[in-house]
C-alpha cells in the first residue's frame, strides 16, 4: 500500500481496508458463494439421501420414523442384490480397464502425423455429433411428425387439431430448436 492509502485507511478505518487488504479474508470471501452452492446442491441432498437411507420412509407415507441399518441388512441379505453388485463391480471396472487402455493407443496413433489423420478425428468424433443431428432431424421432418405423435398419443396433449396448425408446429420446432441449441452449445439466441 502507499502512505497515502495507509493514512485514509488509519483516518478512516470504515473503508474496509483491513478487509480488502487481507488476502485470507478476501479468498475466503470470494469462495464462499461457491462453497455455498456446492452444500445447496450436493450436501443436502446426499445428507438427506443418508437420513432417508435410515428411515422406514416412503413415497406413499408422510411419516418417517428412524429405524437405523434394518434396510441396509435387508438389502445386503438379498442374494439378487448381492449379485446385481458384484456384476456391477465387474462391468465397470472391466469396461474402464478396456478405455484406458483403447484412448492410450489412440492418443499414441493421434500423436504421430500420418495421411488421414483428419479422417481419424472426424471418426471419433462422430459418436457425439451423430446423435445431435439425429435429433434435430427427427424434430424438423414433416413426414414423420415425431414429436406431434409423441404429444398427442403418448403426451399430454389428446387434440390433434391445435398440433396440426402451421402456427403450431413453427412454435414448436422453434422453442425446440432454441432449447437444443442452448443445451449444447451453451448459446443464448435472443
Amino acid at each position: 500500500m502507499t502512505a497515502v492509502q495507509e493514512t485514509l485507511v488509519e483516518e478512516n478505518p470504515t473503508m474496509g481496508g483491513y478487509w480488502l487488504d487481507n488476502r485470507k479474508v478476501l479468498s475466503a470471501a470470494m469462495i464462499a458463494p461457491a462453497i455455498l452452492y456446492i452444500v445447496a446442491m450436493i450436501g443436502f441432498p446426499l445428507v438427506l439421501a443418508v437420513f432417508y437411507s435410515l428411515s422406514d420412509a416412503t413415497t406413499g407415507s408422510a411419516e418417517l420414523h428412524f429405524i437405523g441399518l434394518k434396510n441396509f441388512q435387508a438389502v445386503l441379505g438379498d442374494p439378487i442384490f448381492r449379485k446385481a453388485l458384484m456384476n456391477t463391480f465387474i462391468f465397470t471396472l472391466s469396461s474402464q480397464i478396456i478405455v484406458l487402455i483403447l484412448s492410450n493407443i489412440l492418443a499414441m496413433v493421434l500423436s504421430a502425423d500420418f495421411r488421414g489423420k483428419w479422417l481419424v478425428r472426424f471418426l471419433i468424433l462422430l459418436p457425439w455429433t451423430a446423435p445431435i443431428s439425429l435429433l434435430f432431424g427427427l424434430i424438423f421432418t414433416f413426414t414423420d411428425m415425431t414429436v406431434v405423435y409423441v404429444l398427442t398419443r403418448g403426451g399430454p396433449v389428446h387434440s390433434t387439431q391445435v398440433l396440426n396448425e402451421p402456427a403450431t408446429l413453427d412454435h414448436l420446432r422453434e422453442l425446440l430448436f432454441h432449447t437444443l441449441f442452448y443445451k449444447y452449445f451453451n448459446f443464448r439466441l435472443s
